[in-house]
């Protein structure tokens, strides 16, 4: 078969156009399908057709000079890849060394065994101590450590570290089920039921009426972390202190002052019936409010006495022996001067509440202020400095028979008894503090 060529192409088409004479809708749909450039402004057939045949011999250019351009680079990169690799064969012959005919090789002999080879002398590198997986951490009894340090072994409170810390932290438990949290869900429940979904918000916010006769009653100031209320659950009666959302919580053994963490305290300090026992704690961190339960207390030691009122003897033995108890047997600082935070239970008996400032007992606590921290700060307790309540002669006489710093005063200074500001640190001198 012969081939067309584009000229022939051009002149059958032309030709057909003087026989069928088509009309102008059939010209300007063979320039929208070959698109034309302008072909919008053409209007009568011989513009049409002028532009059909500009089109076709403009076509048939291009496509022999894309053909030629083609061909020529294509043969051009071929030679000179060819070239290139007998330039690179030809050197590498060159190159080259004549081989030689390799020997047989010979069978080798069995390999002897070899001896033993001599010891390395040890490198004069200290060797690194072998730390035993038992650490000194859990054997240490704090109250054996606290007895044999003011009988005169310094080195007996050595175990009293970070590791100590941490550990005792952790192992504390809340509720009647010994659980991480105490009865959460239950108190959660409850709290939904009486005062609503939004309860946190409403009890943080003191313009909103709150309380319920017999159900819910705010109980005492908004304090730095949050509100305290009395929730009545189950037929008993609770305290529950709530506090706003993003208050830190912590993992309940380092940092400052987490939530977690002085919940941990007061159960410490419960079991010496120092104060009441925490029932359960909630950490809503950043998405919720937290919350505490414990039993409900009486009164405020600053609505019992009045200012110039002197402690009965009842609360002055049982303010001494719970700071003592907190030094010697718990091994918490309360760290809180403020008188509103002791207070009576419902049997009349002192209690310490909010251990948010609360710390452990370490070693460095107990060089700088001796093994009576507690005892040593209670001349800062704002119920004798700010509401001028009477401290008594026996709390007195115990204070000043333990750090030898004062003379039981006769005479009331400024209208009343005050315990002297101890200024040498540490104040305890080796005496041993008993009970009143």
């Amino acid at each position: 078969m012969a081939t067309v060529s584009a000229k022939e192409k051009l002149v059958i088409f032309l030709f057909s156009l003087q026989i069928n004479m088509p009309t102008v809708v059939e010209l300007r749909k063979e320039a929208t399908r070959l698109k034309i450039k302008g072909r919008s402004k053409l209007l009568t057939k011989s513009q049409l057709l002028k532009a059909l045949e500009n089109h076709q011999s403009s076509s048939v250019i291009r496509k022999k000079r894309k053909v030629s351009r083609k061909v020529s680079r294509k043969v051009s990169r071929k030679v000179s890849r060819k070239v290139s690799r007998k330039r690179k064969v030809s050197r590498k012959r060159k190159k080259r060394k004549p081989s030689r005919k390799r020997k047989p090789s010979r069978k080798r002999k069995p390999s002897r065994k070899r001896k033993p080879s001599r010891k390395r002398k040890p490198s004069r590198k200290r060797k690194k101590r072998k730390v035993s997986k038992k650490s000194n951490t859990a054997t240490v009894n704090y109250i054996k450590a606290m007895k044999a340090y003011i009988a005169g072994d310094k080195k007996a409170i050595n175990g009293l570290n970070v590791k100590y810390r941490n550990k005792l932290l952790h192992s504390v438990r809340f509720g009647k089920k010994q659980t991480m949290y105490g009865e959460v869900d239950y108190f959660k429940k409850c709290l939904v039921d009486t005062l609503g979904k939004h309860w946190a918000k409403n009890v943080l916010d003191t313009k909103v009426d709150v309380d319920i006769p017999g159900v819910v009653k705010r109980l005492g100031k908004p304090g730095r972390q949050g509100t305290v209320i009395l929730l009545t659950c189950g037929g008993k009666k609770y305290a529950v202190k709530v506090t706003r959302k993003g208050t830190s919580c912590g993992d309940g053994a380092t940092g400052g002052m987490g939530f977690l963490k002085q919940a941990r305290l007061q159960e410490l300090a419960s079991k010496y019936k120092c104060t009441c026992p925490v029932l359960a704690v909630f950490c809503g961190h950043k998405k919720s409010s937290s919350f505490m339960v414990m039993p409900p207390m009486k009164d405020r030691l600053v609505d019992i006495y009045k200012k110039g009122e002197t402690l009965s003897e009842k609360h002055q033995r049982q303010l001494w022996n719970i700071y003592l108890m907190m030094d010697t047997s718990v091994g918490v600082i309360h760290n809180d001067s403020n008188c509103l935070n002791i207070m009576t239970d419902m049997k009349n008996n002192i209690k310490l509440i909010d251990f948010d400032r609360s710390k452990i007992i370490e070693k460095k606590l107990i060089v700088k202020y001796g093994p009576y921290v507690n005892l040593d700060f209670m001349n800062l307790l704002g119920c004798f400095t700010k509401y001028s309540i009477n401290p008594g002669k026996i709390l007195m006489k115990k204070y000043c028979d333990l750090f030898n710093q004062c003379v039981i005063p006769t005479k009331k200074h400024y209208g009343r008894l005050r315990l002297p500001h101890i200024s040498r640190k540490p104040a305890w001198d080796g005496d041993t503090a008993t009970k009143a």
